[in-house]
């Protein structure tokens, strides 16, 4: 048995149409709400705010469009430092939870408040000053299936661009108080949404059951979460899911970022987050685009050296769960060849759709990393996965 920790939210609440029980929750204001746009308009969020200022809490509303940078984060205090909020709401797909997680952190460091200092000066990589970990309390509903970041202990910041970057800010306490899972958010999503938010969630499932920093404890997570999601994103993809499904992409999608959190990533998010700083470039899209090449190479590697290899052995687990009795070469086969066909499903837009230049691509394959992946790569091995996906 390894020795591990694992760091979660104090309470995850989940089940549909949970998103009211916040207002019972929420007992001391002004509350900063951080929304997107689409999630300021409807129905949901006009009844959790009737309730909330039905408790008499007064409500600061933010609405972020798009992935938040800096300019972003150092805005959203600035706004609202002097109307002193007592807590953090972030509702809405990654990138706004992201955003939330940003600020909440954001207000409880002097020099940013201040205006002294920028959110960029604490992302790992490229600033200088260490986070302290304080923050205000945080509640995190998603709206997506995507990035569990209502479960995870970093805030995505970018500024796409040649030079640009897309790192994190990064502390253990940066995990929301609480996390409401409410898989109706995902009945009016849109299909091509859901798929690319879809294909980021299972990545991280995959590359956390995989990575060399996994443990039991988040294999078991992870084992759960993959076989939930296989069961139901097919049916998604075709447009024809149920409640039932919406629930099992929901979960799953909230375990990969417990997961994430604890074990880590692999080559996928790797590359993704390096080509997310370098464009317009979603995220999901990404990781759904480099899921088929990466995994392939990757088991083509391992299986080409000591076939017992931990990983290919959870794959086989993975792949057997229905008592199939599948070798561990039928196995990844057969994986290898869902990922293609969800990937094919999805119907994602290549490289070149972004702009990326040739240079930007051999920049990417020099610059990203393989993270936790089970063996690692050349950046010529990274870049013929960037020309196979362009």
């Amino acid at each position: 048995m390894v020795d591990f920790s694992f760091a979660a939210n104090r309470k995850i609440i989940f089940g549909r149409n949970k998103t009211l029980s916040l207002a019972g929750v929420l007992n001391h204001g002004p509350i900063l709400a951080v929304t997107g746009q689409n999630v300021s308009r409807s129905e949901n969020w006009n009844s959790l705010k009737q309730e909330i200022e039905k408790k008499g809490l007064p409500l600061i509303h933010k609405i972020l469009s798009g992935e938040p940078s800096p300019d972003d984060v150092d805005a959203l205090c600035r706004e609202t430092v002097s109307e002193h909020p007592a807590a953090v709401l972030a509702l809405g797909g990654g990138s706004v939870l992201d955003a939330g997680k940003a600020v909440s952190a954001m207000l409880c460091e002097p020099a940013v408040a201040e205006g002294i200092a920028s959110v960029q000066d604490f992302l790992e990589g490229v600033g200088t000053r260490e986070p302290s970990g304080a923050r205000l309390p945080l509640y995190a509903v998603p709206t997506t299936a995507g990035t569990g970041s209502e479960c995870t202990k970093n805030a995505v910041i970018s500024r796409p661009g040649a030079d640009g970057f897309k790192k994190s800010l990064r502390h253990d306490n940066y995990i929301p108080d609480l996390a409401v899972i409410d898989s109706a958010w995902l009945n009016s999503l849109p299909q091509k949404t859901a798929a690319s938010c879809g294909m980021d969630a299972f990545s991280q499932l995959l590359e956390s059951y995989l990575s060399t920093a996994s443990s039991p404890f988040t294999d078991a997570l992870a084992l759960e979460g993959l076989i939930r999601f296989s069961e139901s994103f097919s049916t998604l993809l075709d447009g024809k899911a149920s409640d039932a499904d919406y629930d099992n992409i929901a979960l799953g999608a909230c375990i990969s970022g417990l997961t994430l959190a604890n074990a880590g990533l692999g080559t996928v998010h790797g590359i993704a987050g390096t080509l997310g700083g370098l464009g317009a470039l979603p995220h999901g899209t990404a990781c759904g685009l480099l899921l088929p090449p990466v995994m392939k190479s990757t088991f083509g590697k391992l299986l080409a050296g000591d076939k017992q290899n931990e990983a290919l052995l959870k794959v086989q687990r993975l792949m057997n769960r229905d008592g199939k009795g599948l070798s561990v070469y039928e196995s990844v086969e057969q994986l290898v060849d869902q990922l293609q066909t969800w990937s094919e499903q999805a119907d994602l837009p290549g490289l070149g759709s972004f702009g990326f230049s040739p240079e930007l691509l051999k920049k990417a394959a020099e610059t990203s990393g393989d993270k936790n992946n089970p063996c690692p790569f050349t950046p010529d091995e990274r870049l013929e996965f960037l020309h196979e996906i362009y």
